[in-house]
């Protein structure tokens, strides 16, 4: 079974428990806590995947650092992927269930690429586009990267909404170059 097909299986029995137990909110905010911190720590990921490591040896790691910060419902769910052998996926499992959550929500991800950080005014403006263009709440991450020279990137989930000057550079360039080679023939 491929990694994101165990992740989405996972992620569903998460979805599931959660309604059952009517603990959407709590098991939701647990899995936002778990995901940053696996996202956080390259050592911790590593430690999941090695295959050297023993089980219980992971799973005292993981109960020492969530036990108390999260419900006992999401640690049994952790102890119950590190039972399965898949404590490997666990980093997977969790973002996958947050992107069915925000899915059920209607809540897209978007990413921001701008040339220098955007002011909380653009900030707003840009929240408030996004929401208008796709008719949902926006949860977005913004990225600065000076190479763009200028402008912005917006990337919604595999489309990319390209304004930045860089781009604008390069369509300028393949104008002038088709101009040429057209007025050269």
């Amino acid at each position: 079974m491929g990694s994101f097909r165990i992740a989405n299986s996972y992620a569903n029995s998460l979805m599931k428990l959660a309604d059952e137990k009517q603990s959407f909110k709590v098991i939701s905010s647990d899995a936002d806590l778990i995901n940053s911190a696996l996202n956080g720590s390259k050592e911790l990921r590593a430690v999941l995947k090695s295959p050297v490591i023993k089980q219980d040896v992971k799973l005292k790691i993981l109960t020492e650092i969530f036990e108390k910060k999260i419900s006992s419902d999401s640690m049994n769910f952790i102890k119950f992927v590190v039972n399965k052998n898949r404590e490997e996926f666990l980093h997977d499992i969790y973002a996958r269930f947050i992107e069915l959550r925000d899915l059920r929500m209607g809540i897209i991800n978007v990413k921001v690429t701008s040339a220098v950080e955007l002011t909380d005014v653009l900030q707003e403006q840009m929240q408030k586009e996004i929401e208008t263009l796709t008719k949902k709440s926006a949860k977005i991450n913004y990225d600065i990267d000076d190479t763009l020279i200028g402008g912005f990137l917006v990337r919604i989930n595999d489309r990319v909404y390209d304004a930045s000057i860089k781009h604008q550079l390069k369509l300028l360039k393949k104008k002038f170059t088709e101009e040429v080679f057209i007025s050269n023939n």
